[in-house]
């Protein structure tokens, strides 16, 4: 008997807690490791992540914009019936066969700088899907952390609850003695079975919530419920946190300038401002220019023709260019005298066809042209363009507004919670230190016949129920501590 209390009492003094000794091995995962896995494999992160590359896509297409385009193009036709010949412009009812090639570039000169705007509009939309990832990035860590310390916190509890349960076994064997020494009713002896029993539900449910934390902690994850899976458990004391001592205020002023959310709605606001200024630039004139290259084929060409010599040299021939009649001849109608007029022919050979190559090397044409194009009405669309735009920067000011309040009621709750839970713990821990001493005044004058079995019972009651509290305010504490050091810029870690 004196083992057995001797081994009650070494229960009763000591505090529970966790063994942080256990051996790792592959299946142990620390916080880091938990959110460095959520953060590589979370599909909302994933899906952010493709955002972002599309609006990388959109600007630098917007860029590009600013560029003249160019396009190359070609035909083919076959015609036959009644047609125009393309050599000689004349009908003809051959069949004829062309192919035409064409390149062509347009800039624009003037546009009311919707290219301009749009780049930068481009830019700043890409810069706010970053801000966006890294948002979605602080709340699966924030997710995993607060998953993570329900595990530690419900392994404790679990803990607590067997704990509770070896004292009131080992206060049952000491009863059955004693009623068995005629020393205590058998009643006694038939409360403490039930308060046995009582334990065993509290420490089945409480195991069952380790297992929903860890289940919990999974998906997050994204891990089947199946993977062998720990935690390592680290070690955990409150007197490691830095006490709060600095306002809501100020921990708002710090997240305000570091907060990814907050970056994204004003960059959001910057894009809605420069949409008016792009649907404005929709009212005023445009200056385009553009060039045009084209050549062609047909095959009513292909035939003989003359091909002068690379060189360009020519021959002159005398040819007559009619004749001379002397007035003062008799018979001027028999004496004509010839005329010659020199003609400098280029000098080539004739050729048995006109084929696809020397014809579109032949037949390059070219052309240059500016456009001015003026708005004067097209169904509103303009001006109903720049209306919407207006009331979408204002809505993008109210958006930024209340992400604004969301942040600062965020950092407010979590700061009042932060300090209630530090009372609460500091009132928790007093009030353990005062029921363990309740209890085991209680233990000792239920041993010598001094209390009845039900003041007993709810003395250990209390302090069971005492220490439950003392846990969850810790680590409700720890979490509210760590969401205000998250605010203020430090990064997630229970070491």
């Amino acid at each position: 008997m004196i083992k057995l209390v001797k081994s009650l009492l070494l229960i009763v003094l000591f505090p529970v807690s966790i063994s942080i000794a256990q051996e790792t091995n592959d299946n142990s995962w620390s916080l880091e490791e938990c959110i460095d896995y959520a953060l590589n494999n979370n599909l909302d992160i994933k899906n952010s992540e493709y955002n972002v590359e599309d609006y990388r896509i959109q600007w630098t297409q917007s860029k590009a914009g600013m560029y003249p385009s160019a396009n190359a193009g070609g035909g083919y036709t076959n015609l036959w019936g009644r047609s125009i010949d393309p050599t000689t412009n004349r009908f003809t009812n051959q069949r004829i066969q062309s192919l035409g090639l064409q390149l062509n570039a347009n800039y624009t000169l003037y546009g009311g700088s919707q290219l301009r705007n749009s780049v930068k509009r481009s830019k700043m939309n890409l810069e706010g899907s970053t801000y966006d990832l890294e948002t979605i990035r602080n709340d699966v860590m924030l997710n995993v952390t607060l998953a993570f310390l329900n595990v530690i916190l419900n392994t404790e509890l679990f803990e607590n609850a067997k704990s509770q349960l070896e004292i009131t076994k080992a206060q049952l064997e000491i009863t059955r003695k004693q009623v068995k020494a005629g020393a205590l009713p058998y009643s006694s002896e038939l409360d403490l079975i039930a308060q046995v029993e009582s334990n065993e539900v509290q420490v089945i449910n409480t195991e069952n919530d380790v297992r929903l934390s860890y289940l919990n902690l999974k998906q997050y994850l994204l891990l089947p419920a199946d993977t062998p899976f720990e935690i390592v458990m680290p070690e955990l004391n409150i007197e490691d946190l830095e006490s709060i001592a600095i306002t809501s205020n100020e921990v708002f002023a710090t997240a305000e300038d570091i907060m990814p959310q907050i970056k994204s709605v004003d960059m959001a606001q910057q894009s809605a401002e420069l949409l008016v200024k792009i649907s404005r630039g929709a009212l005023d004139p445009r200056l385009t220019v553009g060039a045009n290259m084209y050549s062609n084929y047909s095959s009513a060409g292909d035939r003989e023709r003359f091909l002068p010599d690379p060189d360009g040299s020519s021959t002159t021939f005398p040819d007559e260019n009619g004749y001379w009649i002397n007035p003062l001849d008799p018979d001027p109608s028999t004496n004509r005298i010839p005329v010659f007029k020199d003609v400098e022919v280029p000098n080539g050979e004739i050729v048995d066809s006109y084929p696809l190559g020397p014809q579109l090397q032949d037949n390059w044409s070219y052309s240059l042209s500016m456009n001015l194009v003026i708005p004067i009405f097209n169904g509103l669309q303009s001006k109903s363009g720049l209306q919407r735009a207006r009331i979408m920067s204002k809505q993008a000011g109210i958006f930024a507004k209340q992400v604004r309040q969301n942040l600062r009621q965020t950092i407010e709750r979590a700061y009042n919670d932060a300090i209630a839970a530090s009372k609460s713990y500091n009132a928790s821990d007093k009030q353990v230190v005062s029921l363990e001493e309740s209890f085991r005044a209680a233990e000792r004058s239920y041993n010598l016949g001094a209390m009845n079995i039900y003041d007993y019972q709810v003395a250990s009651n209390n302090l069971f129920r005492a220490r439950s509290d003392l846990l969850r305010a810790k680590y409700n504490y720890i979490f509210t501590a760590k969401v205000l050091d998250f605010y203020l810029g430090k990064p997630l870690t229970l070491d």
